[in-house]
Protein backbone atom coordinates (compact mmCIF):
# COMPACT_ATOMS: atom_id res chain seq x y z
CA UNK A 1 0.00 0.00 0.00
CA UNK A 2 2.58 2.51 0.98
CA UNK A 3 5.04 3.76 -2.24
CA UNK A 4 7.84 5.54 -2.08
CA UNK A 5 7.41 7.17 -5.18
CA UNK A 6 8.46 11.10 -5.44
CA UNK A 7 6.26 13.66 -3.56
CA UNK A 8 4.63 15.29 -7.15
CA UNK A 9 4.61 19.51 -6.67
CA UNK A 10 1.56 21.04 -5.48
CA UNK A 11 -0.12 23.45 -8.25
CA UNK A 12 -3.38 25.14 -8.14
CA UNK A 13 -4.42 26.02 -11.61
CA UNK A 14 -3.79 29.43 -13.07
CA UNK A 15 -7.76 30.55 -12.43
CA UNK A 16 -7.24 29.23 -9.05
CA UNK A 17 -4.45 31.01 -7.96
CA UNK A 18 -5.61 34.19 -9.56
CA UNK A 19 -8.62 34.00 -7.56
CA UNK A 20 -6.93 33.37 -4.32
CA UNK A 21 -4.68 36.33 -4.80
CA UNK A 22 -7.86 38.20 -5.25
CA UNK A 23 -9.10 40.56 -1.94
CA UNK A 24 -12.14 39.12 -0.14
CA UNK A 25 -14.16 41.97 0.34
CA UNK A 26 -17.56 40.51 2.21
CA UNK A 27 -21.01 41.57 2.89
CA UNK A 28 -23.50 40.17 5.25
CA UNK A 29 -26.60 38.47 3.32
CA UNK A 30 -29.90 38.48 4.35
CA UNK A 31 -31.55 35.27 5.53
CA UNK A 32 -34.06 33.67 2.98
CA UNK A 33 -35.65 30.71 5.78
CA UNK A 34 -36.50 28.79 2.74
CA UNK A 35 -34.75 26.12 0.59
CA UNK A 36 -32.43 27.14 -2.12
CA UNK A 37 -34.23 27.83 -5.59
CA UNK A 38 -32.95 26.18 -8.75
CA UNK A 39 -30.69 27.57 -11.42
CA UNK A 40 -32.39 27.52 -14.95
CA UNK A 41 -34.09 24.45 -15.71
CA UNK A 42 -32.00 22.69 -13.48
CA UNK A 43 -33.82 19.36 -11.87
CA UNK A 44 -33.56 17.73 -7.80
CA UNK A 45 -35.03 14.46 -6.81
CA UNK A 46 -35.07 12.62 -3.89
CA UNK A 47 -32.94 9.25 -4.09
CA UNK A 48 -32.75 6.58 -2.17
CA UNK A 49 -29.58 3.99 -2.35
CA UNK A 50 -29.77 0.37 -1.22
CA UNK A 51 -26.34 -0.25 0.17
CA UNK A 52 -24.37 -3.25 2.86
CA UNK A 53 -22.12 -1.68 5.68
CA UNK A 54 -19.54 -4.07 4.66
CA UNK A 55 -18.24 -6.12 1.42
CA UNK A 56 -19.84 -9.09 1.13
CA UNK A 57 -23.19 -8.51 3.01
CA UNK A 58 -26.57 -7.94 1.97
CA UNK A 59 -27.79 -4.58 1.38
CA UNK A 60 -30.04 -4.41 4.30
CA UNK A 61 -29.77 -0.40 4.87
CA UNK A 62 -30.92 2.68 2.68
CA UNK A 63 -29.02 5.72 1.86
CA UNK A 64 -31.25 8.51 1.47
CA UNK A 65 -29.97 11.53 -0.79
CA UNK A 66 -31.01 14.66 -3.42
CA UNK A 67 -29.37 13.53 -7.05
CA UNK A 68 -29.71 17.45 -8.98
CA UNK A 69 -28.57 17.73 -12.02
CA UNK A 70 -27.92 20.78 -14.55
CA UNK A 71 -29.20 22.81 -17.01
CA UNK A 72 -26.51 22.78 -19.42
CA UNK A 73 -23.09 20.08 -18.60
CA UNK A 74 -19.79 21.62 -18.68
CA UNK A 75 -16.81 19.79 -20.76
CA UNK A 76 -17.29 16.40 -22.59
CA UNK A 77 -18.39 14.05 -19.89
CA UNK A 78 -21.21 14.58 -17.20
CA UNK A 79 -19.97 14.57 -13.77
CA UNK A 80 -21.44 14.38 -10.72
CA UNK A 81 -19.98 15.67 -6.97
CA UNK A 82 -20.83 13.28 -4.30
CA UNK A 83 -21.19 15.42 -0.96
CA UNK A 84 -20.45 13.86 2.20
CA UNK A 85 -21.34 16.23 5.39
CA UNK A 86 -20.00 16.00 8.52
CA UNK A 87 -20.42 14.77 12.21
CA UNK A 88 -23.72 16.35 13.06
CA UNK A 89 -24.78 17.67 9.92
CA UNK A 90 -26.92 15.92 7.22
CA UNK A 91 -27.34 16.59 3.28
CA UNK A 92 -28.64 20.37 4.23
CA UNK A 93 -25.26 21.57 5.02
CA UNK A 94 -24.68 21.38 1.29
CA UNK A 95 -27.64 23.11 0.37
CA UNK A 96 -28.29 25.42 3.86
CA UNK A 97 -31.76 26.48 3.47
CA UNK A 98 -30.96 30.32 3.75
CA UNK A 99 -30.24 31.36 0.66
CA UNK A 100 -28.11 30.38 -2.54
CA UNK A 101 -25.41 32.31 -1.12
CA UNK A 102 -25.02 28.94 1.08
CA UNK A 103 -25.65 26.84 -1.07
CA UNK A 104 -22.82 24.55 -2.63
CA UNK A 105 -25.52 22.24 -4.50
CA UNK A 106 -27.00 25.80 -6.34
CA UNK A 107 -22.98 27.12 -7.64
CA UNK A 108 -22.40 23.60 -8.40
CA UNK A 109 -25.04 23.45 -10.64
CA UNK A 110 -24.48 26.63 -12.17
CA UNK A 111 -21.10 25.18 -13.01
CA UNK A 112 -22.02 22.82 -14.90
CA UNK A 113 -22.00 19.44 -12.61
CA UNK A 114 -24.72 17.16 -10.97
CA UNK A 115 -24.74 16.83 -7.29
CA UNK A 116 -25.95 14.03 -4.97
CA UNK A 117 -25.98 15.31 -1.25
CA UNK A 118 -26.85 12.50 1.22
CA UNK A 119 -27.24 11.30 4.32
CA UNK A 120 -24.67 9.33 6.14
CA UNK A 121 -25.13 6.07 7.23
CA UNK A 122 -26.62 6.46 10.64
CA UNK A 123 -28.36 10.04 10.51
CA UNK A 124 -30.78 11.73 9.04
CA UNK A 125 -33.24 10.06 6.92
CA UNK A 126 -30.64 7.10 6.24
CA UNK A 127 -30.79 4.13 7.61
CA UNK A 128 -29.52 4.30 11.55
CA UNK A 129 -28.05 0.62 12.21
CA UNK A 130 -26.49 0.17 15.52
CA UNK A 131 -24.15 2.72 16.31
CA UNK A 132 -20.95 0.39 17.15
CA UNK A 133 -21.43 -0.94 13.38
CA UNK A 134 -21.04 2.26 11.59
CA UNK A 135 -17.24 2.70 11.45
CA UNK A 136 -14.89 4.95 9.25
CA UNK A 137 -14.30 1.61 6.79
CA UNK A 138 -18.25 1.15 6.67
CA UNK A 139 -19.06 4.34 5.76
CA UNK A 140 -16.47 4.47 3.29
CA UNK A 141 -17.72 1.63 1.85
CA UNK A 142 -21.04 3.04 1.29
CA UNK A 143 -19.48 6.39 0.13
CA UNK A 144 -17.90 3.45 -2.56
CA UNK A 145 -21.46 2.00 -3.21
CA UNK A 146 -22.36 6.03 -4.10
CA UNK A 147 -20.17 6.58 -6.22
CA UNK A 148 -20.73 3.01 -7.92
CA UNK A 149 -23.89 4.35 -8.65
CA UNK A 150 -23.38 7.26 -10.32
CA UNK A 151 -20.57 5.26 -12.26
CA UNK A 152 -22.60 2.67 -13.84
CA UNK A 153 -24.51 5.46 -15.24
CA UNK A 154 -21.36 6.74 -17.29
CA UNK A 155 -20.83 9.77 -15.53
CA UNK A 156 -17.56 10.95 -13.70
CA UNK A 157 -17.72 10.91 -10.00
CA UNK A 158 -16.09 13.67 -7.55
CA UNK A 159 -16.03 13.02 -4.48
CA UNK A 160 -16.46 16.45 -2.01
CA UNK A 161 -15.88 15.96 2.39
CA UNK A 162 -16.50 18.27 4.92
CA UNK A 163 -15.16 17.18 8.44
CA UNK A 164 -15.37 14.19 9.51
CA UNK A 165 -16.86 13.36 5.72
CA UNK A 166 -13.59 14.65 4.05
CA UNK A 167 -11.87 12.03 6.04
CA UNK A 168 -14.61 9.10 4.67
CA UNK A 169 -13.97 10.90 1.40
CA UNK A 170 -9.88 9.87 1.72
CA UNK A 171 -10.57 7.08 2.66
CA UNK A 172 -13.32 6.17 -0.11
CA UNK A 173 -10.67 7.54 -2.71
CA UNK A 174 -7.33 5.58 -0.89
CA UNK A 175 -9.36 2.35 -1.06
CA UNK A 176 -11.35 2.02 -3.92
CA UNK A 177 -10.01 4.43 -6.26
CA UNK A 178 -12.84 4.90 -8.31
CA UNK A 179 -13.10 8.76 -8.45
CA UNK A 180 -11.95 11.63 -10.87
CA UNK A 181 -10.70 14.27 -7.62
CA UNK A 182 -10.68 14.75 -4.19
CA UNK A 183 -11.94 17.39 -2.21
CA UNK A 184 -11.10 17.83 1.40
CA UNK A 185 -12.73 20.95 3.33
CA UNK A 186 -12.31 21.67 6.85
CA UNK A 187 -9.99 18.86 7.22
CA UNK A 188 -6.12 18.41 7.93
CA UNK A 189 -3.67 15.54 9.39
CA UNK A 190 -3.27 17.31 12.74
CA UNK A 191 -2.01 14.99 15.58
CA UNK A 192 -1.24 17.69 17.78
CA UNK A 193 -4.24 19.34 17.89
CA UNK A 194 -6.05 15.84 18.90
CA UNK A 195 -5.74 16.79 22.84
CA UNK A 196 -7.87 20.08 22.13
CA UNK A 197 -9.99 18.24 19.62
CA UNK A 198 -10.65 15.08 22.09
CA UNK A 199 -11.32 17.44 25.32
CA UNK A 200 -13.91 19.58 23.29
CA UNK A 201 -15.77 16.35 21.59
CA UNK A 202 -16.17 15.38 25.41
CA UNK A 203 -17.33 18.63 26.31
CA UNK A 204 -19.81 19.28 24.06
CA UNK A 205 -21.31 15.99 22.86
CA UNK A 206 -23.98 14.19 24.64
CA UNK A 207 -26.05 11.09 23.99
CA UNK A 208 -29.01 12.22 21.12
CA UNK A 209 -31.39 10.71 23.09
CA UNK A 210 -30.60 13.18 25.77
CA UNK A 211 -31.78 15.82 23.27
CA UNK A 212 -35.47 16.80 22.62
CA UNK A 213 -34.68 17.26 19.26
CA UNK A 214 -34.47 12.89 18.64
CA UNK A 215 -37.22 11.74 20.66
CA UNK A 216 -38.87 9.19 19.65
CA UNK A 217 -35.96 8.02 16.86
CA UNK A 218 -35.48 4.69 18.51
CA UNK A 219 -31.39 5.88 18.53
CA UNK A 220 -29.13 3.69 20.85
CA UNK A 221 -26.57 5.85 23.47
CA UNK A 222 -23.76 5.45 20.88
CA UNK A 223 -25.48 8.18 18.54
CA UNK A 224 -24.25 12.02 19.88
CA UNK A 225 -25.28 15.21 18.81
CA UNK A 226 -23.61 18.73 20.42
CA UNK A 227 -25.07 20.00 23.77
CA UNK A 228 -27.33 23.12 23.17
CA UNK A 229 -25.39 26.22 22.26
CA UNK A 230 -22.13 24.94 21.49
CA UNK A 231 -22.66 25.18 17.60
CA UNK A 232 -21.35 28.80 17.59
CA UNK A 233 -18.27 28.00 19.17
CA UNK A 234 -17.19 24.92 17.84
CA UNK A 235 -17.82 25.70 13.96
CA UNK A 236 -17.84 29.33 13.52
CA UNK A 237 -15.69 32.73 13.56
CA UNK A 238 -18.88 34.57 14.86
CA UNK A 239 -17.71 37.71 13.51
CA UNK A 240 -17.87 36.76 9.98
CA UNK A 241 -21.14 34.64 10.06
CA UNK A 242 -24.51 35.63 10.17
CA UNK A 243 -26.42 35.25 13.56
CA UNK A 244 -29.65 33.72 12.35
CA UNK A 245 -27.58 31.05 9.92
CA UNK A 246 -25.98 29.81 13.59
CA UNK A 247 -29.20 30.04 15.10
CA UNK A 248 -30.83 27.63 12.63
CA UNK A 249 -28.10 25.52 12.51
CA UNK A 250 -28.45 24.90 16.04
CA UNK A 251 -32.28 24.50 15.55
CA UNK A 252 -31.80 21.93 12.55
CA UNK A 253 -29.07 19.74 13.69
CA UNK A 254 -28.53 16.34 13.64
CA UNK A 255 -26.59 13.16 15.04
CA UNK A 256 -23.75 10.70 14.25
CA UNK A 257 -22.22 7.42 15.34
CA UNK A 258 -19.00 7.69 18.23
CA UNK A 259 -17.68 4.58 17.01
CA UNK A 260 -17.53 6.94 13.64
CA UNK A 261 -16.72 9.67 15.11
CA UNK A 262 -13.57 8.31 17.09
CA UNK A 263 -12.48 6.39 13.98
CA UNK A 264 -12.37 9.69 12.24
CA UNK A 265 -10.14 11.26 14.80
CA UNK A 266 -7.81 8.50 14.64
CA UNK A 267 -7.26 8.82 10.59
CA UNK A 268 -6.76 12.52 11.69
CA UNK A 269 -3.77 11.68 14.20
CA UNK A 270 -2.38 8.18 11.78
CA UNK A 271 1.24 9.15 11.02
CA UNK A 272 1.46 9.85 7.09
CA UNK A 273 3.48 6.80 6.70
CA UNK A 274 0.54 4.41 8.05
CA UNK A 275 -2.44 7.13 6.53
CA UNK A 276 -4.95 5.53 4.28
CA UNK A 277 -3.97 9.26 2.78
CA UNK A 278 -0.78 7.56 0.83
CA UNK A 279 -3.07 5.57 -1.57
CA UNK A 280 -5.17 8.01 -2.95
CA UNK A 281 -4.06 8.47 -6.65
CA UNK A 282 -6.83 11.35 -7.56
CA UNK A 283 -6.37 14.87 -7.85
CA UNK A 284 -6.72 16.28 -4.43
CA UNK A 285 -7.77 20.12 -3.09
CA UNK A 286 -7.35 20.89 0.62
CA UNK A 287 -9.60 24.29 1.42
CA UNK A 288 -9.73 24.80 4.94
CA UNK A 289 -11.24 27.89 6.51
CA UNK A 290 -7.91 30.27 8.19
CA UNK A 291 -10.08 30.60 11.36
CA UNK A 292 -10.94 27.14 12.01
CA UNK A 293 -10.55 26.53 15.68
CA UNK A 294 -11.22 23.02 15.32
CA UNK A 295 -8.29 22.14 12.67
CA UNK A 296 -5.85 25.65 12.59
CA UNK A 297 -5.27 25.37 17.11
CA UNK A 298 -1.77 24.11 19.04
CA UNK A 299 0.11 26.17 16.51
CA UNK A 300 -0.77 24.68 13.13
CA UNK A 301 -0.11 26.93 10.34
CA UNK A 302 -3.26 27.43 8.08
CA UNK A 303 -2.01 29.02 5.09
CA UNK A 304 -1.31 27.98 1.80
CA UNK A 305 1.73 27.40 2.18
CA UNK A 306 1.51 25.56 5.49
CA UNK A 307 -1.25 23.00 4.31
CA UNK A 308 1.21 22.38 1.21
CA UNK A 309 3.78 21.87 3.49
CA UNK A 310 2.11 19.92 6.03
CA UNK A 311 0.12 17.39 3.79
CA UNK A 312 2.54 16.50 0.81
CA UNK A 313 3.99 13.99 3.18
CA UNK A 314 0.53 12.18 3.52
CA UNK A 315 -0.43 12.50 -0.27
CA UNK A 316 2.76 11.34 -1.87
CA UNK A 317 1.12 9.51 -4.68
CA UNK A 318 -2.05 11.65 -5.49
CA UNK A 319 -1.82 12.79 -9.21
CA UNK A 320 -1.65 16.36 -7.82
CA UNK A 321 -2.14 18.34 -4.54
CA UNK A 322 -3.74 21.80 -4.45
CA UNK A 323 -4.54 23.90 -1.14
CA UNK A 324 -6.25 27.16 -0.39
CA UNK A 325 -7.18 28.83 2.98
CA UNK A 326 -10.51 31.24 3.27
CA UNK A 327 -9.83 34.34 4.98
CA UNK A 328 -12.58 35.52 7.46
CA UNK A 329 -13.73 32.12 7.90
CA UNK A 330 -14.17 29.25 10.41
CA UNK A 331 -14.66 25.58 10.21
CA UNK A 332 -18.00 25.72 8.35
CA UNK A 333 -17.11 26.75 5.31
CA UNK A 334 -20.59 26.62 3.34
CA UNK A 335 -22.20 28.95 6.51
CA UNK A 336 -19.70 32.07 6.29
CA UNK A 337 -20.50 34.97 4.49
CA UNK A 338 -17.32 33.42 2.18
CA UNK A 339 -19.07 30.67 1.02
CA UNK A 340 -19.41 32.05 -2.83
CA UNK A 341 -15.84 32.58 -2.52
CA UNK A 342 -15.42 28.86 -1.51
CA UNK A 343 -17.17 28.01 -4.22
CA UNK A 344 -16.10 29.26 -6.55
CA UNK A 345 -12.27 28.49 -6.31
CA UNK A 346 -13.82 25.05 -5.51
CA UNK A 347 -15.79 25.09 -8.97
CA UNK A 348 -12.73 26.39 -10.81
CA UNK A 349 -10.52 23.50 -9.39
CA UNK A 350 -12.93 21.29 -10.21
CA UNK A 351 -14.03 21.98 -13.92
CA UNK A 352 -10.22 21.70 -14.95
CA UNK A 353 -9.85 18.46 -14.02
Amino acid sequence: MITNKIIKTARLSALSIALASCPLTLTAPAYAGSPTDLPGNSTCQNLQIPVALNDGEATNYTISGTYCTPRHWAGNQQRVDVLIHGGTYSQSYWDFPAGQQYSYVFRTLQAGRATFAYDQIGTGTSSHPLSTSVTANGAAYVAHQVVQHFRSTGKGVNIVGHSIGAYLAIREAGTYHDVDAVVVTGALHVPEVLPTVGAEFNADMYPATSDPLFAGQNLDAGYLTTTPGTRASLFYDTRFADAKVITADEAHKAFMSATLAYDTLADLATPAAYNISQSVTAPVLIIVGANDSVMCTAGVDCSRAGILARERAFFPNAASLSAISVANTGHDLTLHYSAPYSFGLINSWLNSR
